[in-house]
């Protein structure tokens, strides 16, 4: 396992934060292949990502020659970076100056920071000197290693020229007038023989002054000019479809009587009542044009639906009245002010409607449904009996009619015992119990049903009970 001594570095990659960080990381001359730089690179307050970059750190030591080095990409989605001093650096003994340089491989280059530190001289190494060579990775660093210097060589020699060039300006102020004369007799000079050329020196073209469509060629005369002007043979051959009039033939138009005949015309054309009463006629298509329904696409809100007369197929449409309905309805929708709309439904297969209104501004007050004399027909289902019970008289039957069970017949059974369970659609929604009659001898007990459907019988007065045959069931009971 390998053991380093490290110094971390966590660097913000911005404008604001660029600069040198002297660092109080301080290594020795004995830290061979231990001493590691570590950096974490954040940008805009995030790991800055490492996956297409390579990584250059400048090392700079108290000799001032200078080192480039390929660092390794420890994380490139965390952006850590490291990179071990070799066996020479460790040796370069003094303050370091260094720069991080990230390149990527689009060509990019970024400057993530400047930063130092120290390397102290260990007491075995006190007669070592320090080494004095460049190194480089590749071709790449050394170029721009070359070319940063000989930028720096340029500025240099740069200033120089601009110290000798301001000695140079400096003469007496007779010397420099003369040259001001001497200049300005030569411009002058120059001027007016520039002014005095006729022959186009500057190459202007037709085109550069707006004429490039004017041909050089012999302008008409005036007397050639109006001579065509007044030439009525339609010199230029005009085409009728040049002048806007190519679906007009070219034959004799009506008499004014034929006109006045044809407006006179009352079967040809619609009298003043007639315009006026088609004019009152009702615009808005409440049908397809053939009278038909319109069919409304699955997903459609039929709440949204404008005035008419529609079909669809019920649990594919949103906010239907009834969900578990797969059958085709027809939708009657009617339109009134302030956003107030009235919906009826009607099933096509098994005839039953519902109604449904949206009130002022939007409000839907949901779907009720229109009963007929038939919903208050009870269809009447025996009730299986158990535990012994047995039917009386009158068969123990059950219906639901408009929110409400209905129940009739004759039980024989114990008190205390379920003596029957309701089908499910038939069961209430919570505990019910009625007062129910002794059959043989005067008297009553209690029924209760259960929302499971269980029923039973508890408790009892009655005159003679050895006399009792049965319990009349003959109830109504809200669900």
């Amino acid at each position: 396992m390998a053991i380093y001594k490290t110094g971390s570095y966590a660097f913000d990659i911005n404008a604001k934060t660029e600069g040198v960080y002297h660092s109080t990381f301080i290594f020795s001359t004995q830290d061979i292949n231990t001493a590691k730089l570590i950096f974490y690179l954040r940008k805009d307050g995030i790991p800055l990502p490492l996956s297409a970059v390579t990584g250059k750190v400048v090392l700079i030591p108290s000799s001032g020659k200078q080192r480039i080095r390929d660092v390794t990409i420890v994380d490139p989605f965390e952006g850590i970076a490291e990179y071990v001093l070799d066996e020479d650096e460790i040796k370069m003994y003094g303050k370091f100056n260094c720069q991080l340089i990230l390149k990527y491989t689009n060509g990019q280059s970024l400057s993530a920071h400047k930063f130092g530190f120290e390397v102290s001289q260990s007491l075995v190494d006190q007669n070592m000197a320090p080494l004095a060579e460049y190194y480089v990775d590749d071709f790449e660093s050394l170029k721009a290693l070359i070319i940063a210097m000989y930028d720096e060589e340029t500025v240099m020699l740069d200033e120089l020229k601009a110290k000798f060039s301001d000695l140079g300006r400096i003469e007496t102020k007779e010397g420099a007038q003369e040259k001001a004369d001497a200049a300005e007799a030569h411009a002058k000079a120059y001027t007016d023989a520039h002014a005095a050329k006729t022959d186009n020196p500057h190459k202007v073209t037709k085109a550069q002054v707006g004429l490039s469509n004017v041909d050089n060629v012999k302008q008409a005369t005036k007397t050639e000019f109006d001579s065509h002007a007044n030439n009525k043979s339609n010199p230029h051959a005009v085409t009728k479809a040049q002048v806007g009039l190519a679906n007009v033939d070219n034959v004799k138009q009506a008499a004014k009587t034929d006109f006045d005949a044809h407006t006179a015309d009352n079967v040809r054309h619609i009298t003043a009542d007639e315009r006026t009463k088609w004019n009152k006629g009702q615009l808005y298509k409440l049908t397809q044009d053939n009278g038909v329904r319109i069919l409304i696409p699955d997903g459609t809100d039929l709440l949204t639906l404008p005035p008419g007369f529609y079909y669809g197929i019920n649990n594919r449409l949103l906010n239907n009245p009834d969900p578990d309905d797969a059958g085709w309805f027809n939708y009657d929708i009617m339109d009134g002010n302030s956003g107030r709309k009235t919906i009826i439904a009607t099933a096509s297969y098994h005839n039953k409607m519902w109604f449904a209104t949206i009130h002022t501004n939007g409000d839907f007050r949901g779907w009720k449904r229109i009963l007929t004399s038939t919903d208050f027909d009870p269809a009447w289902t025996e009730v299986p009996l158990k535990n012994g019970a047995k039917h009386g008289a009158r068969k123990v039957m059950c219906a639901v009619v408009g929110g409400f069970l209905c129940l009739k017949g004759e039980i024989i059974t114990n008190r205390g015992v379920i003596f029957g369970t309701l089908p499910a659609s038939y069961r209430p929604d919570q505990l019910r119990s009625r007062l129910v009659p002794i059959f043989g001898t005067t008297g009553m007990t209690k029924l209760y049903i259960e929302t499971n459907g269980n029923m039973r019988l508890e408790g009892q007065i009655a005159d003679k009970s050895e006399n009792i045959t049965s319990y009349g069931l003959d109830e109504i009971i809200p669900l």
